[in-house]
């Protein structure tokens, strides 16, 4: 009966450790009680709303469209 009671608070300790971590949406074995910092705060922000997709597509459009107006200079000196 000690060891069921041990095994139990143990199990259960664990499993709050990980759910607060799987809630909170941090790696497993990460301290649940440590807040995030603002530079993580804002990536998450960032990915959750899009606006990482949205800055590729724009700085890769970005990117060829310098390209071509380079080729163009060139060309035409």
């Amino acid at each position: 009966m000690k060891n069921f009671i041990i095994a139990l608070l143990l199990g259960f300790g664990i499993g709050i450790w990980f759910g607060v971590n799987i809630g909170k949406g941090n790696e497993f074995y990460d301290n649940p009680f440590s807040e995030p910092t603002l530079l993580e705060k804002m990536q998450r922000g960032a990915e959750k709303s899009g606006l990482m997709d949205k800055s590729e597509e724009l700085f890769g459009n970005g990117k060829e469209s310098i390209k071509e107006q380079a080729k163009k200079l060139v060309e035409e000196l």
